[in-house]
């Protein structure tokens, strides 16, 4: 179409989260966004100012971790490991 768009609301971009923060009356203080990629779902998580949880058995790998340029306050092996 040759147009640019206007608004973007997928992630990284933090007014997904916001909105959601908003309209459920969070509070950011006790959320926190767990996700596998560190370009979005890290990225959304510190621009929006939650805490993150960064799930290795999805894209990112431990031996990613010490190349990350975004840093996870938490990470661990698996989503399973967080309900077990």
């Amino acid at each position: 179409t040759n147009k640019n768009p206007v608004k973007i609301f997928g992630k990284p971009n933090k007014d997904m989260i916001e909105h959601i923060i908003k309209r459920d009356s969070l509070d950011k203080e006790k959320t926190v966004i767990i996700g596998d990629r560190m370009y979005t779902d890290l990225k959304l998580a510190k621009s929006s100012g939650i805490k993150s949880i960064l799930v290795l058995s999805g894209e990112t790998k431990r031996d990613h971790v010490e190349t990350l340029k975004v840093y996870p306050d938490f990470y661990v092996p698996s989503v399973n490991s967080l309900i077990t």
